[in-house]
């Protein structure tokens, strides 16, 4: 968790620093990330909708706001919102529901939808399963799965789940205390994540296909 949260630009780390697309990652660059050719979206442990507004406009409004980088019209905000939403089996009448009138199954999907719907790059995951019901499970991992093959996007998602690497047909990284481990064999030297360089002091890992998850 706190790995995902210093990738994303929520957490200064003490030493070191991250770094995205070539840019280092501090608190204000997910949000110029996007103007600058880079669309990294992150979900943390919470996820984060705006409370006041139903789940269609929590996808809706990132898509208006960041209309004329998407190129997009404003007005195609809400279809393509109901499409995103549609890919993670949210429908009528959760649609028009507010975040705290959705369970936290629902809740995990929606904002996984906002994402989806923006077309990331790169996306960052803080145990995207954890507390959810077994249906969000299903749907949620079939997401996840087609975000490791698609070779435009990448993917870091930290998990306590061992199994879901396997799962989704992409390697696994362990944090250990005698450093970074890939499906079991430790790290000596640097190396890249998805075409990006991914380090912990002086190590790296590569996963298959552009997905890492980190165990």
């Amino acid at each position: 968790s706190t790995l995902i949260q210093v990738a994303s630009g929520q957490l200064r780390p003490d030493r070191g620093s991250a770094w995205a697309s070539g840019r280092r990652v501090d608190s204000e660059l997910p949000g110029r990330m996007p103007t600058a050719g880079t669309r990294m979206l992150s979900l943390l442990e919470q996820p984060g909708l705006a409370p006041s507004v139903p789940a269609l406009e929590n996808v809706a409004l990132p898509l208006r706001y960041h209309a004329s980088t998407l190129s997009l019209h404003p007005e195609q905000a809400q279809g393509l919102a109901r499409e995103a939403l549609a890919a993670l089996g949210v429908y009528p009448p959760d649609l028009h529901s507010l975040p705290d009138r959705l369970s936290f199954g629902m809740q995990r999907r929606v904002a996984l939808a906002r994402i989806l719907a923006l077309r990331p790059d790169l996306v960052l995951l803080d145990d995207p399963l954890l507390g959810v019901d077994s249906e969000s499970r299903q749907i949620i991992e079939r997401v996840l799965r087609s975000w490791v093959r698609d070779p435009k996007l990448s993917v870091l998602c930290a998990t306590g789940d061992r199994e879901l690497a396997a799962r989704l047909g992409t390697s696994r990284a362990d944090l250990a205390a005698d450093g970074l481990r890939v499906d079991g064999v430790r790290l000596t030297h640097q190396r890249s994540v998805g075409g990006e360089r991914f380090e912990t002091q002086s190590q790296s890992c590569e996963a298959a296909g552009d997905a890492g998850m980190l165990h």
